[in-house]
């Protein structure tokens, strides 16, 4: 072993020195204000002065643990913070009393830790033998591979494999989802790059979760260690380290998690065909800070007995970089991953319009604005240029109606804010029902067509009731209808669209279902239609069984959408007749008609506020009551 410079101001213990002395190991020792280490390789630092490592990067540490450092580390918080300082060091001495608290507290330091009270020869020489290996044994190889899921990566994939194999992965495993640009001849290029069909080894749903264990199932005796990461991930290495020194570190884990670095579009709107690497170079913050414990990948280890992911992202039995078990802290030290999230405009609209992702409904194309704040202000040029793309890719169509008149076409300003946000991949006409509102006849705001039709200013309940008339007289050709109340507003939550079916009719359930104001609603809707005359209603329930939706918006195919209008239309004026009008109006027969349909409807809660204030596709709590919507992004 190389010369020990000990920094002691002479605390350090007889027996130690001794023992250092006995096994012919070379030291010196210096006061520690006047400390001059000449390019010592080890150094010891006492636990006053543990901080004071940061002074010696890239040198081997040996800390000296006197007094009770563990007492004062009560919280969760104060103990990964003293984990991650001591964690520095790579030998720690301290006394029999010491060590027992320090191992309690961190069994993962017990390969690195001296007991010197006891002074046997079996244990310092045993342990001396052990943290010499540590230190100085040369690195296990293991056999290594990338696996990951592509779908239409030919712009990127070379860069990505030619990376990971300087990286020193011995082998890249690619699975196509079905629907991809063929990559067949990536294998011609690239001996070491085996391809495979999703089609084939028979996934098609839960696409990457089920992929990772397919891979575990089936190759764990060909590789020690799989890195299961996306085509725009790479993984980068602290100054000194590299893949099988990290494996080397963790091999008796069952995996490692590696942090995500987001990078953004670094100003490109266009798709510049450059690498990645070079061309993305803005770091951004992480989508959604809420859980940027989750925004990490795996390095798994197939040696592990019964090794599994639990999700996208998590193995079984995995550890992050600072050793601890837990991904309650993001860590960047030794390793992690560049996550180049946005890349350009352009290929974010391909990504969001045509290619669709992996793993359905992960993306808002509001995360753009999310993690390219800086190009917030070209809004316009960009949403120009996404419209422009849906033609070009022939999206669907969307026909949104919005009846104002009277009082509420005072909402129209803020509606037009944010209703571009509401499924944005398709084409949206919005057809204004209305007394008045000419002006907006003809115009397009933020890639939105406005249509304006004139209907007459009916006084409440006649206008709500006459809805499903209003829109069957103002029908247009379209893939997609969408009713929403004029005094509704919609607010952009990410990851709300696998919320809805889009093959069926998308309803929402009542804000106060399930509390405990429901039953009033219910009972009421019994009991003003069980009388004499009102019992013949066609909109009368005969149970309170059931989840009672709300009137304010409904999503769907077309075809669907019609022609439950056509139903409730009917409903409607044959109950008139007979001088009946259901105590919620138009709202009761859409209740009757759901209960008649419930095959063809998904039912979610997409709208809050009782007031219709506040339009979401999205669950949060009902009492959260005048949340003002962002009218820009």
């Amino acid at each position: 072993m190389d010369k020990i410079l000990i920094i002691s101001n002479n605390k350090i213990n007889d027996k130690l020195i001794k023992h250092l002395i006995d096994q012919k190991i070379s030291f010196s020792k210096c006061d520690f204000e006047n400390f001059n280490y000449n390019n010592e390789e080890y150094i010891m630092l006492f636990d006053e002065n543990i901080d004071e490592s940061i002074k010696f990067k890239n040198k081997k540490l040996i800390l000296f643990i006197e007094n009770d450092i563990m007492e004062t580390s009560q919280t969760v918080d104060d103990q990964y913070n003293l984990f991650n300082k001591i964690n520095k060091y790579d030998i720690i001495v301290s006394n029999k009393c010491l060590t027992d608290k320090l191992l309690f507290l961190f069994p993962l330091l017990s390969n690195k830790t001296i007991d010197y009270t006891n002074i046997s020869n079996d244990y310092l020489n045993n342990k001396t033998i052990e943290i010499n290996q540590k230190l100085n044994v040369e690195l296990q190889k293991f056999k290594t591979t990338t696996c990951t899921v592509i779908k239409d990566e030919q712009q990127y994939l070379e860069e990505w494999i030619n990376y990971n194999l300087n990286l020193g992965f011995d082998e890249i495993w690619l699975f196509e989802d079905d629907g991809s640009i063929p990559h067949n001849d990536i294998c011609d290029k690239y001996p070491q790059v085996h391809l495979n069909k999703l089609s084939d080894i028979g996934v098609t749903t839960s696409k990457q979760i089920n992929t990772w264990n397919y891979f575990i199932s089936n190759y764990k005796e060909e590789f020690d260690w799989v890195a299961f990461i996306d085509i725009d991930e790479f993984i980068m290495f602290e100054e000194g380290w590299n893949l099988q020194k990290l494996l080397n570190e963790y091999k008796t884990e069952g995996g490692i998690y590696l942090f995500w670095q987001m990078f953004n579009a670094s100003g490109h709107i266009d798709n510049p065909h450059t690498p990645i690497l070079s061309t993305y170079t803005n770091k951004c913050d992480i989508i959604n800070q809420d859980s940027e414990r989750w925004h990490f990948k795996s390095l798994v280890n197939l040696k592990v007995e019964g090794q599994l992911f639990i999700t996208n992202h998590e193995c079984l039995y995995g550890v992050s970089t600072n050793g601890l078990k837990t991904r309650q802290y993001v860590c960047y030290e030794k390793a992690w991953i560049n996550h180049y999230f946005s890349r350009s405009w352009e290929e974010w609209c391909d990504r969001f319009l045509k290619r669709g992702d992996i793993t359905p409904y992960c993306r808002s194309y509001l995360h753009f604005y999310e993690c390219n704040k800086d190009m917030i202000p070209y809004e316009d040029i960009l949403l120009e240029k996404f419209e422009q793309y849906k033609i070009e890719t022939n999206a669907k169509t969307l026909a949104i109606y919005y009846i104002a008149t009277g009082d509420y076409t005072k909402y129209i300003n803020d509606f037009i804010q944010n209703i571009h946000h509401f499924m944005p991949h398709l084409r949206k006409t919005v057809v204004i029902l209305s007394d008045g509102l000419e002006e907006f006849n003809g115009k397009t705001y933020k890639g939105v067509n406005y249509i304006v039709k004139k209907i007459e200013h009916n006084h409440w309940p006649i206008v709500t009731l006459f809805k499903m008339t209003y829109i069957l007289k103002n029908k247009i050709d379209c893939d997609y209808v969408c009713y929403l109340n004029g005094d509704a507003l919609f607010n952009p939550i990410y990851h709300a669209y696998y919320m809805f079916d889009f093959e069926k009719i998308n309803i929402s359930q009542h804000f106060h279902y399930d509390n405990e104001n429901m039953h009033w609603y219910l009972d009421s809707s019994k009991k003003f239609l069980v009388d004499n005359e009102n019992k013949r209603s066609l909109a009368y329930i005969d149970n309170t069984n059931y989840t009672y939706v709300q009137g304010g918006f409904f999503f769907g195919k077309s075809d669907l959408i019609y022609s439950m209008c056509e139903d409730i239309d009917k409903m409607v004026k044959i109950d008139l007749k007979n001088n009946i009008i259901p105590v919620w109006h138009d709202e009761s027969y859409l209740n009757k008609w759901v209960l008649l349909n419930n095959k063809i409807v998904n039912i979610k809660q997409f709208l809050q506020e009782n007031t219709h204030k506040l339009f979401i596709p999205f669950t949060i709590n009902s009492n959260k009551r005048h949340i003002k919507p962002k009218t820009q992004y």
